[in-house]
């Protein structure tokens, strides 16, 4: 009898996990139903019971004119607040020294429903995908990518509210 690996757990997904648990009030379960394949994580809140569904994207970063940005491609089609109650980005920016380089995570947690209106407001999608370009500078976080005409290309749009934020979730 052969058996298939129907499911495969991402680095990033077990990383969001752990910062998730560390909420205390929740608890973060990884669907092993291969139908499931849009949901990353599942989010329990211990206290009122209950549940949030979780896509996870992630990125490695690069530089580009000084900058350096962490990027992700989605189909818009995927982006539905009817199967998932939350994207979480998963960006990684280094920092460079004489002796050592040093990768810091930065996580955008936000509704899908307020990710969708986002797009709708300041992106352009072409041929179905949507793309994410985001950039750390001054304390705030930006995405920076396919914007439409009228957004700002020097500030981008502003998810700084969304950094980090995984207390989100427990609502």
């Amino acid at each position: 009898m052969v058996i298939k690996n129907f499911w495969s757990l991402q680095v990033d997904e077990a990383i969001v996990a752990e910062k998730i648990k560390a909420l205390k009030e929740v608890e973060a379960f990884f669907p092993v139903n291969s139908q499931l394949k849009d949901i990353d994580l599942i989010v329990f809140n211990l206290k009122t019971h209950r549940i949030k569904t979780v896509q996870v994207k992630s990125s490695k970063s690069w530089k580009s004119g000084g900058d350096e940005y962490s990027g992700q491609r989605i189909p818009i089609n995927k982006i539905n607040p009817k199967l998932v109650d939350f994207f979480i980005f998963s960006c990684y920016f280094s920092t460079l020294t004489k002796n050592q380089r040093k990768i810091t995570p930065r996580y955008v947690v936000i509704p899908t429903k307020e990710l969708l209106d986002r797009i709708k407001k300041t992106k352009v999608v072409k041929n179905g995908i949507c793309k994410f370009y985001f950039n750390v500078y001054k304390g705030k976080i930006a995405d920076f990518g396919q914007l439409k005409n009228g957004i700002d290309d020097d500030k981008g749009v502003d998810y700084t509210k969304y950094r980090d934020n995984f207390k989100l979730l427990k609502t």
